[in-house]
């Protein structure tokens, strides 16, 4: 039998460097994306974590809520009262930020609702020698985008908030 010459078997696909390094390229920034995405999840960015609750406290009115919330998505907002001066106890709230919000529950239930001007006034009833008292707003929000706002006592401190809500 004749010896073959040694060929080098060469598999016939051609080769694009300038591609192959373009697409590298994008896998990277798609993994950094990814990443910093997963990271914003775990400090809260994106709903629930360390960086979505806020605590809010100015003279005997005290707030939680959330920084962040989605739209068309439950959230809720807790004012606390201590040591309540009025009885009732008069909550209000901005109508700019109320007429952003659909109001869900209110817990307790307040025993009027009265709108004025520029502010949504809710009336909770306490009883003689009650030293606090806990209201928790279930809302809805109805707008997408930054949404600020304030709540305070009639006759007493105002506390102001931020939030932003995501599509």
């Amino acid at each position: 039998m004749p010896a073959e010459p040694d060929r080098q078997q060469k598999l016939q696909i051609a080769d694009d460097l300038k591609h192959q390094r373009r697409e590298w390229t994008i896998q990277r920034v798609g993994w950094v994306i990814m990443t910093l995405f997963v990271l914003a999840s775990a400090i809260g960015l994106l709903g629930h974590g360390g960086l979505a609750k806020q605590e809010l406290k100015t003279g005997n009115l005290a707030m939680e809520y959330q920084r962040f919330a989605r739209y068309e998505a439950p959230a809720m907002i807790t004012v606390s009262v201590e040591n309540p001066a009025d009885d009732p106890v008069r909550i209000w709230m901005d109508a700019d930020y109320a007429h952003r919000i659909r109001f869900d529950r209110i817990v307790p239930e307040p025993a009027t609702t009265r709108l004025g001007p520029d502010r949504l006034v809710f009336e909770f009833s306490t009883d003689p020698g009650q030293h606090s008292i806990r209201v928790t707003f279930h809302y809805t929000p109805e707008a997408i985008g930054p949404a600020g706002g304030r709540i305070g006592l009639v006759n007493g401190p105002i506390g102001s908030f931020w939030q932003f809500i995501y599509p």
